[in-house]
């Protein structure tokens, strides 16, 4: 009987050793606490990641995570409504600050909102990183300075503020989002890049204090874009407002050089003041036409087809004028 025994008991020790081993080689050594909240659920609550850093802690849209300290409960990328990085936090790690190391590899189908990084060196929003996430309708930039090319294209974002922390935004960072119809900057930057916001169909205002350059079909195709504010502005590249069927009145105080096709096709536009425009390329109001007044022009030279198809044209100063492209 006591052999009996002790063959059981010791069964018993030799199962537990090795589940002990087995959770063991679960759990991750290192690994990043946030806060994630489920769909259906009104509450956030904590979650960590499964990554395993030998040195710098990462985080990593690509896998799934865990919603247990036990590491026993996976988290899939579909149950995902909302995820808060803000405070993320590497655990039994010397290292205090989050690098950002991979983008996502695909879109997170039910993810409403993400709250991003608001400390370490989680300052850049990569390439394509969120690009194609659909169900994406708001964004908190945290610590963020960079948001770089097509980072949010094709994003369903609605709204957006732009903190004064960002400095940069890249080519085609907010392209196609279809749903967006207003976007604030509080401060910085003072350029948009090419296509950033191109094709953004439901905007309809734009609010950049401190902007100075707007590079090529930044704004292009913005169908519903009636009302924009820069007061700073002195650049606008080719194509940066084509096609931008709603926008009435353009007034740029400070404005110098305007590219090739800029206005082109705006439909609506009625007037446009050149004040002190120094450089200005052809075919710049190609097809607008409701254009009516064109004030202050002041050159010797008209550019090929500047005016081409403004069939509304009525008043327009030529005097200075000698030479037609």
């Amino acid at each position: 009987m006591k052999k009996r025994i002790f063959l059981v008991v010791l069964m018993v020790a030799i199962f537990a050793c090795l589940f002990a081993i087995s959770v063991s080689a679960e759990t991750p050594k290192n690994y990043i606490e946030f806060k994630v909240k489920l769909v259906g659920q009104t509450e956030y609550i904590t979650a960590y990641t499964k990554d395993i850093f030998p040195s710098d802690p990462k985080f990593s849209f690509k896998e799934a995570f865990y919603s247990d300290i036990d590491f026993t409960q996976e988290i899939t990328k579909s149950e995902i409504e909302g995820l808060d990085l803000s405070n993320a936090t590497p655990k039994n790690n010397s290292k205090d600050y989050i690098v950002y190391l991979e983008s996502a590899s695909s879109p997170y189908p039910n993810c409403k909102e993400i709250k991003w990084f608001s400390k370490g060196r989680a300052t850049a929003i990569g390439m394509i990183m969120f690009q194609n996430w659909t169900a994406l309708e708001s964004f908190d930039f945290g610590c963020a300075t960079d948001i770089v090319d097509r980072a949010f294209n094709n994003t369903g974002l609605k709204t957006l503020v732009i903190p004064s922390t960002v400095t940069s935004i890249k080519s085609g960072a907010f392209a196609g989002c279809k749903n967006l119809t207003t976007v604030t900057i509080e401060g910085a930057p003072t350029t948009i890049n090419e296509g950033a916001f191109s094709d953004c169909t439901a905007l309809e205002s734009v609010d950049f204090p401190l902007l100075k350059r707007v590079y090529d079909g930044a704004f292009q195709r913005c169908a519903l874009l009636s009302s924009v504010n820069f007061p700073k502005i002195i650049e606008i590249g080719p194509y940066g407002f084509a096609d931008c069927a709603s926008l009435k009145a353009a007034r740029f105080p400070a404005l110098k050089k305007l590219g090739n096709y800029a206005f082109s096709n705006c439909t609506s536009l009625k007037e446009f003041n050149f004040s002190i425009i120094n450089d200005i390329g052809e075919y710049v109001f190609y097809g607008c036409t409701a254009l009516r007044k064109a004030e202050n022009f002041k050159w010797s030279y008209v550019p090929d087809g500047l005016f081409c198809d403004c069939s509304s044209l009525e008043v327009l100063d030529f005097s200075s004028v000698t030479q037609v492209g």
